[in-house]
């Protein structure tokens, strides 16, 4: 998907360039905030101590619960300082709760200002110089000895999972002080500091000093790129890697795949696996895992299932169980959210037993009801290919929305763009092939709604046949390939629809452009005709309220 917009912003992010990560962008300057308000103080956290402030993510406020200091939109940090200060509604600081804590439903309303809580182990304005050094010990206050169990939790490590959020509030507030010494905390000039009383830091002698390398433990400092920018992921699929992996097994890894770590192209199994637990891999990296699971030495899998059972859909993906020690999945936690377990189950992590025991114990919890009649495929790949301008040598992988826009050659503000969504055929074809007969197919997409637009657009889609590259469609660029309507069209067929700027969803029939004897159907989402105005956004399989591109089909009834 992309997410930069069709005035020529933006720097590609994602996959092609992920490269060395550096700190994050300076806030904006805050709104002032005068007085005290009305209401009681909240926080865009509300009570989720594993929650940090998004600071530089803007968000938008509906303009009945808005603070009088906002007008439709705001930052996160603007609306922390506002709600701390008393001028949020009750029903906004419910909204901003529901976002910290992912408990969105089709009866909730959530504005994610929150997520994980990112801290360094080393004091501000310092420096690691020791990042084997075991902490252990040092930690066993903090951190039950079990939890690692026979692993060493050297500073590397530690930092690791503290920067992909996993350490929580109480566990950020006290670690500088315990590792300061042991992880050689050290201020810029080689100085090492000592914990004055209040938590400052006062220089000191020299102290040692160990370039970054590439270990088990992923070094952190001192190079300032070795940030933990992404959501954990594993090779063996979704949780922690239930035994260890392979450290005897070299992984070829392309440069725009590679871990920050990663410097000559390749990485023992067990390494990438500590690199990517770490929140050190992007997401298409995360999503490219699966070829190497059984060389690395990944568990036998399990026939996948579903939690809910034979014909019923889950619709509830933030609800929680908890599941019994009989019950419990290796390598995750007792407590899971739906979305979570159905994702193991369908990974194979569940074996017969759990998956007979789990609709009966999950209905109410995840909302399972019956499914309607035939089958929902989401999107595994979507991206955004231009065909010209500043963008065109970038790839846009991994962003929540992909955009359609035919603009002028040559005109840099409206740069001709096409969406590509991609849906996996191959492996659900024991399904589409019971539904016999040639299935009705439906591309449903959601749109990005745009107020300030007054026109209505008709958009074409077509299937095209992507090159097989390793990365798939989301590793693409417009330098790799473009395609022209009809002549690119796989099947020679083409579906037009319209978008107002008000539309929210729209299901378009693709019915014969799905062939279920190849591995996946990648569809081509373009505006055939040139125009000078902005195009229409659409969301990728990215969007944090899963608002994912789906793939329907239907039975076709014999009278």
């Amino acid at each position: 998907g992309s997410g930069s917009g069709g005035d020529g912003s933006g720097n590609g992010g994602g996959f092609g360039s992920a490269g060395p990560v550096g700190p994050p962008p300076t806030s904006a300057p805050t709104i002032p905030v005068n007085g005290t308000g009305p209401y009681e103080p909240c926080g865009v956290c509300a009570d989720n101590d594993q929650c940090g402030v998004l600071e530089d993510k803007t968000v938008e406020v509906p303009p009945d619960v808005a603070p009088p200091q906002v007008n439709e939109t705001a930052s996160c940090a603007d609306l922390e300082n506002i709600c701390q200060a008393g001028f949020c509604q009750p029903e906004l600081c419910e909204q901003l709760a529901n976002g910290a804590n992912e408990a969105t439903t089709s009866d909730t309303t959530a504005i994610t200002c929150g997520g994980a809580l990112s801290c360094p182990i080393c004091p501000a304005d310092t420096e690691m110089t020791i990042p084997d050094a075991d902490l252990k010990d040092v930690l066993s206050e903090y951190v039950p000895p079990e939890t690692f169990e026979d692993a060493t939790l050297t500073c590397a490590t530690l930092e690791g999972f503290c920067q992909s959020g996993i350490c929580g509030k109480e566990l950020c507030d006290s670690i500088p002080q315990v590792v300061n010494e042991p992880c050689g905390c050290t201020a810029p000039g080689g100085n090492p500091t000592t914990t004055a009383p209040g938590g400052g830091s006062t220089g000191g002698a020299s102290g040692p000093t160990e370039p970054p390398t590439i270990s088990l433990a992923p070094t952190i400092s001192p190079a300032p790129t070795y940030k933990a920018n992404w959501n954990p992921c594993g090779i063996c699929g979704v949780g922690p890697t239930p035994n260890p992996l392979r450290d005897d097994v070299p992984i070829e890894i392309p440069d725009n795949l590679a871990p920050p770590q990663v410097k000559d192209g390749s990485a023992m199994c067990d390494e990438l696996e500590e690199y990517c637990q770490g929140g050190y891999c992007p997401r298409l990296t995360c999503n490219n895992l699966y070829p190497i699971r059984e060389i690395c030495g990944c568990p036998n899998f399990n026939t996948p299932c579903s939690i809910c059972g034979a014909g019923k859909e889950l619709t509830n993906a933030g609800g929680t169980v908890t599941l019994e020690a009989a019950l419990a999945i290796s390598g995750f936690p007792p407590t899971i959210t739906c979305s979570d377990l159905q994702d193991a189950c369908s990974r194979g992590y569940c074996d017969g037993s759990r998956c007979q025991a789990f609709p009966e114990l999950v209905e109410g919890a995840c909302g399972c009801q019956e499914a309607a009649p035939g089958l929902t495929i989401e999107s595994s790949a979507d991206t955004t290919l231009y065909r010209d301008g500043p963008l065109v040598d970038d790839n846009f992988g991994t962003e929540d929305t992909m955009l359609a826009q035919n603009g002028p050659v040559g005109n840099e503000e409206v740069a001709s763009s096409f969406a590509l969504v991609q849906f996996p055929i191959a492996e659900n074809k024991a399904v589409i092939d019971s539904l016999k007969n040639e299935p009705t197919s439906l591309l449903c997409l959601h749109h990005v709604q745009n107020t300030e637009a007054d026109r209505v657009v008709t958009y074409s889609v077509c299937a095209v046949t992507p090159p097989d590259l390793q990365g798939g469609i989301e590793s693409l660029t417009g330098a790799d390939v473009t395609y022209t309507m009809p002549a690119d069209c796989t099947t020679g067929d083409v579906s037009n629809f319209d978008v107002s700027p008000n539309t929210e969803q729209i299901c378009v029939d693709v019915t014969g452009m799905v062939d279920k004897n190849q591995e996946f159907v990648t569809f081509m989402i373009d505006n055939m005709n040139e125009s000078d105005q902005p195009g229409d956004r659409f969301y990728t399989r990215f969007d944090s309220e899963r608002r994912f591109p789906e793939l329907r089909m239907y039975p076709v009834f014999e009278l």
